[in-house]
């Protein structure tokens, strides 16, 4: 069984102005129906959970069209449709955004990603888009168990618990 692929795996549509409260987005139909993505985190410091959810692209209409990225989790694909409008000869959905939305962004605010999901899954914004920071420490690790001449496994185990544990929780909208 092929591993399932996750939101990382995912090149993330260069945003140039974040999505705000009340901002039209479209998504196309049809993204809605690609493989889902596995999201996997910890819950209250302890518990392991997972769910798929659908990483779709999307133009926001009060903004120029400026794409983004829309992470819907499998079992909300029903709300977004139904809060959302079919428009363009049915090719589209049409949907403001509300507080039920999550966001993530980079550290200068850019780069916005939107999460529809339940509220009380407590997820980091690094497990739906790549981290630098997390990367770069990914990086030196890999370096330093290089240099020691093993325990690669061992740090990957230790970032692993971290990234888990330590993070920036997805914002909400006001």
């Amino acid at each position: 069984m092929a591993t399932p692929k996750r939101p990382a795996d995912l090149a993330m549509p260069a945003s140039t102005v974040p999505v705000e409260l009340n901002d039209d987005l479209r998504v196309t139909v049809a993204t809605l129906t690609q493989e889902p993505v596995l999201v996997e985190w910890s819950q209250n410091w302890g518990t392991k959970k997972s769910d798929t959810y659908y990483a779709v692209t999307f133009s926001n209409a009060t903004r120029s069209y400026d794409p983004g990225r829309l992470f819907i989790a499998s079992k909300y694909v029903d709300v977004f449709k139904s809060a959302s409008q079919l428009v363009d000869d049915d090719s589209e959905y049409s949907f403001k955004v509300n507080d039920t939305f999550r966001y993530g962004q980079d550290a200068q605010g850019k780069n916005r990603f939107l999460v529809l999901h339940d509220p009380s899954n407590k997820i980091f914004q690094h497990r739906f888009a790549s981290n630098k920071k997390i990367q770069y420490v990914t990086k030196v690790g890999d370096m330093v168990t290089g240099m020691a001449g093993g325990g690669k496994e061992e740090f990957k185990t230790v970032a692993g618990v971290i990234t888990s544990k330590f993070g920036d929780e997805l914002c909400k909208f006001y």
